[in-house]
C-alpha cells in the first residue's frame, strides 16, 4: 500500500534561496528553488517557510464542561471577521504545545490545566512548509479574571453541536480550525457533551 512515507523523492531540488524574509518573532520567508522532474524541463517553484523550528505554531482545542473556546478575530488577509479556535505561531525555541497554550491564554485569558499534543497537520502542503500542532487542552476555570491581550475581538464557549452547525452553515471556515477540530474529534480524546 502506498503511503506518504514510501517511495523516493521524485524531484531534484537545487539553487534554493530566500527571495523575501519577513520579521520576527515568527519570520515568514518566501523560498525559490530550481526543480527538475523526470521528463520535464527545469522549473522554478516558490514556497513559504514560517518560523524557525520543526513546528510553526499550535492550535488549542480548549474544552470545559463539554464546550470549546472559540474566538472572533479580524483577519487582514481575508478582510473579514472569522470564528476560529485559539491559535498562533511559535516563538523561537517554543514547542507547538507551548505555543497553543500561550495563545489560548493570550487570546482568551484561559489557563490550560492539562494540555497534550494530539496531532500535527500541514496548513497548505503545496505552498507552505509549515507544520502546526493540534493541542487538546482542559480548562478548569471557564471565567478567567484576565480577558486576554486584546488580539481577538471576543471569545465564547460553544458546544460540539453548535460548532458542527457553524461549520455546516459557513460561519466557521478557517482551515486551521477545521483541521484541528477534525483531528480532535477523531483522536478519541475528551468526548464533549453537547449542550
Amino acid at each position: 500500500m502506498e503511503t506518504p512515507e514510501t517511495g523516493g523523492r521524485p524531484l531534484l531540488v537545487s539553487d534554493e534561496r530566500v527571495v523575501y524574509a519577513g520579521s520576527a518573532p515568527s519570520p515568514l520567508r518566501v523560498v525559490r528553488a530550481r526543480v527538475e522532474r523526470p521528463g520535464h524541463a527545469p522549473e522554478h517553484w516558490e514556497f513559504v517557510r514560517v518560523g524557525d523550528g520543526e513546528i510553526a505554531g499550535g492550535v488549542a482545542v480548549a474544552v470545559h464542561d463539554g464546550r470549546l473556546a472559540v474566538v472572533r478575530q479580524w483577519r487582514l488577509a481575508l478582510d473579514e471577521w472569522t470564528l476560529e479556535l485559539p491559535r498562533g505561531g511559535a516563538d523561537p525555541g517554543e514547542s507547538g504545545r507551548d505555543a497553543a497554550v500561550r495563545e489560548l491564554r493570550e487570546e482568551t485569558g484561559l489557563i490550560a490545566a492539562d494540555a497534550r499534543q494530539i496531532g500535527i497537520f500541514h496548513p497548505d502542503s503545496g505552498t507552505l512548509s509549515s507544520r502546526v500542532a493540534v493541542v487538546a487542552a482542559t480548562v478548569e476555570d471557564p471565567d478567567p479574571a484576565d480577558e486576554g491581550d486584546g488580539e481577538v475581538d471576543r471569545w465564547r464557549w460553544m458546544s460540539v453541536d453548535e460548532i458542527d452547525r457553524a461549520i455546516a452553515d459557513g460561519r466557521i471556515r478557517d482551515g486551521m480550525s477545521l483541521a484541528a477540530y477534525q483531528i480532535w474529534r477523531l483522536s478519541g480524546g475528551a468526548r464533549p457533551r453537547s449542550r
